[in-house]
């Protein structure tokens, strides 16, 4: 078994104290959103709340990518921000124009 290639392997960061934090906080904003999903649609309500929140996971989830990309480089990382990141954009203007 060859050892520099097990430690070249395992170079790459999975994650930071203050990132796992992050995760846990949008995590948190995930099964939030879930609940005001639910409250909007039992109450038969205009899902305004729910389309910034679902907006506001994404852009969460693109912030994580670039701490990812800070962290270990690699482009896919970026390409990952850059589509939630358009995402989360594209969710809350649509809500507040709509």
């Amino acid at each position: 078994m060859n050892l520099n290639k097990l430690n070249k392997d395992n170079q790459n960061k999975i994650a930071t104290k203050g990132q796992l934090k992050f995760i846990i906080a949008t995590d948190l904003l995930i099964f939030a959103t879930i609940g005001v999903i639910i409250y909007e649609i039992y109450n038969k309500k205009t899902h305004f709340a729910s389309y910034i929140m679902l907006g506001l996971v994404f852009i969460c989830m693109g912030i994580n990518q670039y701490i990812y990309y800070k962290n270990n480089g690699g482009k896919k990382y970026l390409f990952m921000m850059s589509i939630y990141g358009l995402i989360g954009i594209g969710l809350i203007i649509f809500r507040l124009f709509m």
